[in-house]
């Protein structure tokens, strides 16, 4: 009996060589491991070499190297230098203005890498940057997530609808008005979730009005969602859609065992 150990992965300084590699197995391999930097000066090289597989000609790539700029935020955080506690001498001028911290800087360029990817011909590479946008947040990738919420493609819109929600910011939440309506049930599904995530008095005018609405979609996900939306809403008219609700064949209310 013979075994197969799986290869290792490519050295730091050969996954950089591979970046430009014939094999698309090599390239791949080198975007996984540039996405595990060792310290802190390894990351811009990453970063550059990353960006580049980003637009490779191959989709599964791009989705390793959209991949790995995800695991590469990650990464820097824990290989970023230490900042200097020691007291500045009394006589030390002080400095003229804080330079922007080095992660801060990263994630910016990365939130623009997979901003170009929001509309690549392959699925799964769409998909995974609205993912790293919406883990990015919205702070950092208003402009992408923006765009990603306006998407033709339903996969980032779902994607992206967590981090509208969750940002709790009014630009945000008044965007997601409108995916309540979304042709695609899956996204529609996300978006009465994330409207659930809201607290009842931070929802934009007409939100629970189409949370109402929503529990009679076609759905029944939709339907689920909704009922828990608005288990949390204190307007009358709320508490009505709610009890006119109880006559859902697939009894909608058993979802409301599982509301917050």
């Amino acid at each position: 009996m013979s075994f197969f150990l799986p290869p290792l992965p490519p050295k730091w300084s050969a996954a950089l060589r591979d970046v430009t590699a014939q094999r698309t197995d090599s390239r791949i391999a080198a975007a996984q491991r540039l996405g595990q930097p060792v310290d802190a000066t390894q990351v811009a090289d990453a970063h550059d070499a990353l960006s580049r597989l980003s637009n490779d000609t191959d989709a599964r790539v791009r989705a390793a190297a959209i991949s790995a700029l995800g695991a590469l935020v990650e990464a820097s955080d824990v290989v970023a230098p230490q900042p200097d506690v020691t007291e500045p001498a009394a006589d030390a001028t002080p400095p003229l203005a804080a330079a922007p911290s080095t992660a801060a800087s990263l994630r910016t360029s990365i939130a623009r890498v997979l901003h170009t990817r929001l509309t690549d011909s392959a699925t799964s590479v769409r998909e995974l940057a609205a993912l790293g946008l919406a883990e990015l947040g919205w702070d950092i990738a208003k402009a992408a997530l923006v765009d990603a919420l306006r998407s033709e493609h339903p996969e980032v819109r779902f994607q992206a609808l967590s981090a509208a929600a969750q940002s709790g910011r009014p630009e945000a939440t008044e965007r997601m008005l409108a995916l309540l309506d979304d042709p695609d049930a899956f996204v529609r599904t996300a978006a009465v979730r994330a409207a659930g995530m809201l607290a009842p008095a931070t929802r934009p005018d007409g939100m629970t009005a189409k949370l109402q609405a929503a529990l009679r979609d076609p759905a029944y996900p939709v339907r689920c969602e909704a009922g828990i939306a608005l288990a949390d809403e204190a307007r009358p008219e709320a508490a009505d859609a709610l009890l006119e609700a109880l006559s859902d064949p697939e009894h909608l209310l058993d979802a409301l065992d599982v509301a917050p």
